[in-house]
């Protein structure tokens, strides 16, 4: 085995430059550069990840415009340095939807750029073809919507096939000094953490420098939450929220993103989930008791049995019955307690059980 000297002696002989390697001696440390301060970085990629009806792309859309007019960030976080940026969407028409958004959000038109509805659709298969748009504009912001959408013929739920698309993606993001900014979904496991809850293969938020959850209050169903899931580059800077305000621009009805002024504090993306996961629960409790019980009464004895088997605590089984109404009789005094849906109304003692 080598001296720690004979290595030193073997290493400063070799070139600085390498097949495939550059000498440590040779990297000078530089400060990560920030689109958004301590949340979105230029040159990486950030992940928005919400289930439907959140408003992630509206959020997505109100970062492209404060970056085209160098507007404040939320919670005075600073200004956006101003720039362009490109929006590839693979739900979402630009003329209808997108443009009137972005319109509603002040942005700056001229500096946004959007694919060719003519052209072939771009995928991540084709890198080049963003190394071009990034070279060509010198955009400071791409967002895409939703990441998995530009995966092209790549399973999305395969660690290695998903990592092996988003690396030239980073890689193209490095070298133009562009932040990229992927929105995706959240699957419906209830019973998973946050971070695990993000749609397709792992590899997507293990990819991503930094990675937000965007839900609604589960105390306010208008209210929006950004909950950290991770972020490798900067200390959480605390959630931040909004509201989701309809307007028209240009005669078409729209909506846009109004923040809250104050990040908020004590909340994070696993507490966020868990009120969702429990009305799952609760949903799943009462469509099972509704199946159980729609051929006629059925011991409790048997009900609990049946529900350690599907995974349901007997607690949440007997909040279904208290919701859905079901009777619990005994039929004698040696026998067990049944349970029944209550009468339909109009059938015989219908009066009686409402």
């Amino acid at each position: 085995m080598r001296t720690d000297d004979e290595l030193r002696a073997a290493l400063d002989g070799l070139a600085p430059d390498l097949p495939g390697l550059v000498r440590g001696d040779t990297i000078a440390p530089q400060p990560v550069r920030w689109l958004w301060p301590g949340r979105v970085a230029r040159g990486k990629l950030t992940l928005l990840a919400g289930l439907p009806g959140t408003g992630k792309t509206t959020a997505a859309l109100d970062i492209c415009a404060r970056v085209t007019t160098g507007a404040a960030w939320p919670a005075g976080e600073g200004n956006a340095q101003p720039g362009s940026g490109i929006v590839l969407s693979a739900e979402d028409d630009a003329a209808d939807t997108l443009v009137p958004r972005l319109l509603a959000a002040g942005a700056e038109m001229r500096k946004l750029l959007f694919e060719r509805i003519d052209g072939e659709g771009f995928t991540l298969a084709d890198i080049g073809k963003l190394d071009a748009m990034l070279r060509g504009t010198g955009a400071a912001l791409v967002v895409l919507d939703p990441l998995p959408a530009f995966l092209g013929a790549v399973d999305s739920h395969k660690n290695a096939d998903v990592r092996g698309v988003l690396r030239p993606l980073a890689e193209a993001a490095m070298r133009h000094d562009a932040a990229v900014v992927g929105i995706t979904h959240l699957s419906k496991a209830a019973d998973k953490a946050a971070m695990l809850r993000v749609s397709g293969s792992l590899a997507f938020v293990a990819a991503a420098r930094a990675a937000y959850l965007v839900a609604a209050d589960p105390h306010d169903a208008e209210r929006r939450i950004v909950a950290l899931l991770k972020n490798n580059l900067a200390r959480d800077r605390g959630a931040l929220a909004y509201r989701l305000e309809s307007v028209t621009v240009a005669g078409i009805e729209t909506s846009r993103v109004v923040w809250e002024p104050d990040v908020v504090e004590g909340i994070d993306a696993d507490a966020l989930l868990q009120p969702v996961a429990k009305a799952s629960r609760q949903d799943d409790a009462r469509q099972w008791l509704l199946a159980q019980l729609q051929d006629g009464p059925r011991p409790q004895a048997f009900l609990e049995h049946m529900a350690r088997d599907a995974g349901l605590s007997w607690a949440t089984v007997r909040r279904a019955k208290d919701e859905l109404g079901v009777q619990s009789r005994k039929l004698d005094f040696t026998g067990g307690w049944t349970w029944e849906l209550p009468p339909a109304e109009g059938e015989p003692g219908w009066a009686a059980a409402v």
